[in-house]
């Protein structure tokens, strides 16, 4: 099965929450790797084994 835009727009909606191809929150991530603007991770689906890259942008920073 490949990822549609309405997966990916749902995914991103639940802020990358649950899978993209099941709908399940038990997934897990691998370590967060950076580039010069972006940021990415691998993901795996307990439930249903699929994969996939998240990716990020950093947008902004705050002091703490």
């Amino acid at each position: 099965m490949t990822l549609t835009r309405v997966m990916k727009k749902e995914h991103i909606s639940s802020g990358g929450s649950k899978c993209p191809y099941c709908g399940s929150r038990n997934t897990s991530g691998a370590k967060l790797n950076t580039g010069s603007t972006n940021y990415w991770r691998k993901v795996t689906c307990k439930e249903c084994s699929k994969q996939w890259i998240d990716v990020y942008t950093l947008v902004d920073t705050e002091e703490i």
